[in-house]
């Protein structure tokens, strides 16, 4: 008998499995998952008893349980590819600079990865308006035109953002414009912040917590800390624009070596910090050159759970007035939209990819300082792989569609892959300056599918706690 194309496990009240072809996760009893556990892990069918073969017949019927797998592994999008790059490119990101007024130890221009490398080069005003140009031709089909700044540190050349707001205030004549810039906030004087501010530009600042946790890796050249002058500018913009309280984030970034409810603490309780959002982001360690470098310790891994449990129990809302900690909300968000938000359906695709890739190029165009175009700012611009065209020839459809379809580096392993739909592992896993490795795809396999099925874990458990409801099928 085949073997259904399922994933079983369990959590501390209950047993499911989910079922890859209707993307159902099924709530089942010890007995059944026992069944199924075995026949999942041994590829055989176990003897059923009586009330096993029940159920399974039952679960039959009403649609899982079925061993049909994807017969390839092709992105749904690629016959469409050149059509989206024609037409439908959403947000253009200009890397006006490679240089910085900091250095940052986990910044992946830092040195301490394979990613890339500080540089004194600069965008010139006229790549600019060719990449915007070339922006506004492949954006027709989008109401809203998305420009983003990146560095280094984008305000290095601020003059040169200055040219190019105005030449895309002439350019995109008819459409609304966003503008947006991940920014250290050390030059944020009132001249700068005043053009943001006016021009509606969304801010996401960087800012690592209290000074001994900011200064730790958000540091000068020379190694002094940049806090001080980094909450003086936060003043300055939080007094001269108070309303603007909306067009303003954080992006905190954890050190695997931090205390979480001191940097929790920090942002809920200053008062100029604590109406903005913050974006908390664990510390990237794809492409780093040291093995050693950034793993997380014990204390912090204890102190994260604890904050999730108290986060679950919150969520049960049988308990009152549980403080629940900022730093996991952006976890729990993801469980709902991921997860809850998830479509099930009884169609079964013959063909699909795993669900790390976007399309390249059309959500966020990224272009660097020599008009390179990539599909974002985090893959490796070091490889030449990841550059999928440029200002002069347009876009490269082949080195395209290539990374649309990176799943077909290993196709068999993907087919066979339970978690493919959740998958996340895209070209920035893949490559660190010698081109795509399916030896990389491979070894982020086991992480993947553990991550992923702790992801249903801690959904199922935040039903179960909440009481039961319709996102979970549940059979008694």
């Amino acid at each position: 008998m085949s073997v259904p194309y399922i994933h079983t496990f369990y959590t501390p009240k209950g047993y499911y499995f989910y079922d890859f072809n209707t993307n159902a996760i099924v709530r089942i009893n010890k007995s059944v998952y026992d069944f199924l556990n075995e026949w999942e892990k041994n590829k055989d069918c176990p003897n059923s008893q009586s009330e096993c073969g029940n159920i399974i017949d039952e679960l039959k019927r009403a649609g899982f349980l079925s061993e049909r797998h994807w017969t390839k592994i092709e992105h749904p999008a690629t016959k469409m590819l050149d059509r989206y790059l024609h037409s439908s490119v959403e947000s253009i990101t200009l890397q006006v600079t490679q240089q910085c007024n900091l250095k940052c130890n986990y910044c992946p221009y830092s040195g301490s990865y394979y990613n890339r490398e500080h540089s004194n080069r600069h965008m010139s005003f006229e790549t600019a308006k060719q990449a915007i140009d070339f922006y506004i031709a492949h954006s027709f089909d989008i109401p809203v035109a998305h420009i983003g700044f990146y560095g280094g540190e984008p305000l290095i050349e601020y003059d040169l953002i200055r040219k190019i707001v105005e030449y895309c205030r002439e350019k995109c004549f008819g459409k609304k414009i966003m503008y947006f810039m991940t920014t250290n906030a050390t030059l944020l004087t009132e001249e700068v912040i005043d053009f943001l501010m006016e021009n509606e530009f969304n801010l996401s600042i960087s800012l690592d917590g209290p000074r001994n946790y900011h200064d730790r890796n958000r540091h000068r050249i020379d190694d002094s800390g940049s806090f001080d002058i980094v909450m003086q500018n936060i003043e300055r913009l939080y007094k001269r624009y108070p309303e603007k309280k909306d067009n303003v984030q954080f992006n905190c970034v954890l050190d695997p070596t931090s205390d979480i409810k001191c940097i929790n603490d920090f942002f809920m309780n200053e008062d100029m910090l604590k109406e903005y959002r913050v974006l908390f982001n664990s510390l990237s360690r794809e492409g780093i050159k040291d093995n050693d470098k950034f793993v997380p310790n014990k204390d912090y891994l204890e102190q994260f759970e604890y904050e999730l449990f108290k986060m679950f129990y919150s969520k049960s809302e049988k308990i009152e007035g549980i403080d629940v900690s900022k730093v996991v909300e952006s976890y729990y968000l993801q469980i709902k939209t991921v997860y809850a938000q998830r479509k099930m359906s009884s169609f079964v695709e013959d063909f699909s990819h795993p669900g790390g890739p976007c399309i390249p190029g059309t959500h966020k165009l990224f272009v660097n300082v020599k008009g390179d175009f990539y599909p974002c700012e985090k893959v490796c611009e070091c490889s030449a792989d990841t550059i999928i065209g440029n200002i002069d020839k347009g876009f490269d459809l082949d080195k395209a569609e290539t990374l649309l379809n990176v799943g077909k580096l290993t196709e068999e392993q993907c087919r066979d892959c339970w978690c493919a739909k959740y998958c996340y592992i895209c070209t920035a896993h893949l490559d660190q300056g010698d081109g795509l490795s399916r030896e990389l795809k491979q070894k982020h396999c086991a992480g993947v599918r553990k991550s992923i099925e702790n992801d249903f874990k801690d959904y199922c458990l935040l039903h179960e706690m909440s009481g039961l409801d319709d996102d979970v099928i549940y059979l008694n």
